[in-house]
């Protein structure tokens, strides 16, 4: 007994855990990237000769210019038209013409040679320079017959025409990358066109478009059909307006949002002060490069944070990614009045910049008390966090998707966090970003987790047997994996070796606390029926209540106590708390529940090493296990099957609406229990007309609470609850009149029941 004498002091602990689930309203936090996926960073219209103050076509010597930013991987399209034709253009091969060499190095000098003679494949060819209906002979626009050939091709009409270079000449200024000069230049002469009449033309150029891009196909696709994007119009008239216009259209900024950190906190500034230095705790991780895993860590230690979690994994993906347009995470925290939500999530397509709301965070009750809903982005701002300078975004070399290694960018000189104002244009941030948070409704659920092993369960080498003790322990509620462990990866130092090893689970209850993995956590340690902690033996139970939210699943660890560190649990995924369809799981759950090895301490024989907490000197006392990892026990030695030691089962407290009528009810009701009197179970049923905050306690008749049953946002209709007469610590109530009131908004009635065991 000596062994287990700690456990006593844990009973205040194990209160305070409990009790504080069933205070708390769930909600749903979503932040999705309402962004557009843009085709082209940058587009536009050479239309101005140089030296002109007005839109003109060049002929013999004259020059259209035109500059743009573009990262490495961008390409240039243009087009211009070959005026003496019927719908024949310049422009280079679908995939465009490279702005960056294989080294990442900007191109600079000429082109030409990238350039070719297309036909746009829409109007019939005639002689270039002398067809009626070509531009400087036609009596209107789309006059010649349509071509037999609809696709955008190469030349070959069996016309003679002048080698491109003789025509055009195209060269690239790169040398004040990321910014690009492109000059387009008139070399035909008076004769450079020699049509069969005998006459010499020069060829005119039409004013054009150009476009940056990644991806070829910008304004057409060699030999596919004219896409209809206003290319017909320029190719037949020289007109690029129409091409233009649906380039612009396509034209932007694409802003993908970075994996981030989240934080519940009950004070202000958790993770920067505004106009102050960044406190080097890991927001700069983030806002440089997206890596939230130094910042969550640092919170844990942060004074007023209540839980933090990364958001890592975006909606129906498989594993962590930052989310472009139609991205979203989504995560679930449990709120009591006074806590406000911060989060942080860089801009990735810049060197430091990151969203979030300001050092108060999103509060998420009003000043009643009623959990807020809803699209809240307007209180999201874009933040500079101060440690990198700025360069013009999704263009600067030392941004993330282009810089050698992470923090290659001088040092902003300005080094507080504050609002963006850099000179630089960003898009309004509700065209980027929506938070929406939404009260959701947990579902109330008993485990119980029973020790059904007998004195004959653990046979040892010398013939006795013995019993399988089970140890208190931590549960969790979950939605992501790895709440408490990973098999093979080692321990993580946060309590469970102290649970494995000596069957003391404070250490990693505290530990769960804060984690945001961690929807709900807490301790079991009392018995049913007993007044206070203890181990429990053959016949013995843990009870309590958890809630959770359909896709959550259910944690637990207790220690497999004749050993030196093996313990029950489910492997890192948990037991799932809701099927497909959401609906509740019940009965019994073991066959989820494995035994595992901590890796801490060497193992010895089950139910007689003389490192086992039974008969150990002191905590700890074992040689060290040389692989360290958690696992599946795999040692050698006999154990007894999981089900013949532990069972646990899951028994859901509520049915939901009831099933009948879907229009709401008119008025609030609570309605008499059923049955009444009851033991030990009974059904409260009761009806709100309106989605309304909803509280359901039980009291006994000195105005105790016992247990509070549902506190949470609950949709119109008419509800039942199943009470199993346990109090807040999955102690049974002895048998008496109980008091069970509602509270809705101002709505507020009490009821009697009797309990007779």
């Amino acid at each position: 007994m000596r062994i287990f004498l700690w456990i006593t002091m844990l009973s205040v602990f194990s209160t305070q855990a409990l009790a504080g689930e069933g205070q708390r309203t769930v909600f749903r936090v979503e932040i999705e990237n309402v962004s557009r996926a843009y085709p082209f960073s940058a587009s536009g219209v050479f239309n101005t000769p140089v030296g002109a103050d007005a839109p003109a076509p060049i002929g013999p010597g004259g020059a259209y210019e035109f500059s743009f930013s573009a990262a490495p991987g961008a390409k240039l399209s243009l087009a211009t038209m070959f005026v003496p034709s019927n719908d024949l253009f310049y422009a280079p091969s679908s995939d465009g013409i490279a702005l960056y060499d294989s080294d990442g190095m900007p191109v600079s000098g000429d082109v030409t040679d990238q350039i070719m003679l297309w036909d746009a494949g829409t109007e019939a060819n005639e002689e270039p320079g002398v067809g009626p209906n070509q531009p400087q002979r036609q009596a209107g626009a789309n006059t010649g017959a349509a071509d037999a050939d609809n696709r955008v091709r190469l030349v070959n009409d069996s016309f003679a025409y002048p080698s491109v270079i003789d025509v055009i000449k195209i060269t690239i200024d790169g040398s004040m990358a990321p910014r690009f000069t492109v000059r387009i230049e008139n070399v035909s002469t008076d004769s450079t066109l020699k049509p069969s009449d005998g006459s010499m033309q020069p060829v005119p150029l039409t004013p054009g478009v150009w476009v940056v891009h990644t991806q070829p196909g910008a304004l057409f696709m060699a030999n596919q059909p004219n896409s209809g994007n206003g290319l017909e119009m320029l190719a037949e008239d020289g007109n690029p307006s129409g091409l233009a216009e649906k380039l612009a259209m396509d034209t932007g900024l694409t802003v993908p949002l970075s994996p981030g950190v989240w934080v519940l906190h009950s004070q202000p500034a958790p993770l920067f002060s505004a106009n102050q230095p960044d406190r080097g705790l890991g927001l700069a991780a983030i806002a440089e490069d997206g890596n939230p895993g130094m910042l969550a860590e640092a919170l844990l230690q942060q004074e007023g944070v209540v839980k933090r979690g990364i958001f890592l994994v975006p909606v129906g993906a498989s594993g962590p990614a930052p989310i472009g347009p139609g991205g979203k995470y989504r995560f679930y925290l449990a709120a009591m009045p006074g806590e406000a939500l911060s989060f942080a999530s860089m801009f990735v397509p810049s060197n430091d910049l990151f969203y979030a709301p300001d050092e108060m965070g999103i509060a998420l009750f009003d000043a009643n008390g009623n959990p807020v809903a809803g699209d809240v982005t307007d209180r999201v701002m874009l933040w500079d966090a101060g440690s990198e300078a700025n360069e013009e975004p999704g263009l600067g070399p030392n941004q993330v998707q282009r810089q050698g290694a992470p923090n290659t960018g001088p040092d902003d000189p300005d080094n507080r966090v504050r609002l963006v104002d850099d000179g630089y244009t960003y898009p309004p941030v509700a065209d980027v970003i929506r938070i929406t948070v939404t009260p959701v409704e947990p579902v109330p659920m008993t485990l119980r987790i029973e020790n059904v092993s007998t004195d004959m369960t653990l046979k040892l080498a010398d013939g006795s047997t013995q019993p399988v003790p089970l140890s208190p322990g931590v549960w969790s509620v979950h939605g992501e994996s790895g709440p408490i462990f990973m098999s093979g990866s080692p321990d993580r130092g946060l309590g469970l070796e102290a649970i494995a090893e000596d069957g003391n689970p404070a250490s990693l209850a505290e530990a769960l606390m804060k984690d945001g993995v961690n929807l709900f956590s807490g301790v079991f340690n009392t018995p049913v029926g007993a007044s206070g902690p203890a181990p429990i033996g053959p016949g013995g139970a843990y009870e309590f209540t958890i809630h959770a939210v359909p896709g959550m699943r259910f944690s637990f660890v207790s220690m497999f106590v004749p050993s030196n560190d093996l313990f029950f649990a489910p492997d890192e995924n948990g037991i799932p708390l809701f099927d497909g369809d959401g609906n509740v799981m019940q009965g019994d759950v073991t066959e989820y529940v494995q035994l595992w090895d901590a890796g801490t301490e060497m193992n010895e024989p089950p139910g007689a090493g003389p490192n086992q907490v039974q008969r150990q000197s002191g905590p700890n006392t074992g040689t060290a296990d040389p692989d360290s990892t958690v696992r599946l026990v795999n040692d050698g030695y006999a154990y007894p099957a999981v089900n013949e030691v532990i069972r646990v089962t899951v028994s859901p407290m509520i049915t939901g609406i009831e099933e009948g009528p879907t229009s709401a009810p008119g008025t609030f009701a609570l309605h008499q229990n059923y049955p009444n009197p009851f033991n030990p179970e009974t059904v409260i049923q009761f009806t709100v007309p309106e989605t309304r905050q909803v509280r359901i306690a039980i009291y006994n008749l000195l105005g105790q609470e016992m247990v509070e049953l549902v506190r949470g946002v609950m949709p119109a209709g008419t509800h039942r609850i199943l009470w199993n007469g346990l109090d807040r610590h999955g102690n049974p109530v002895p048998s008496g009149v109980y008091l069970y009131e509602l509270k809705a908004g101002d709505f507020q009635t009490i009821r009697k029941m009797t309990l007779l065991r």
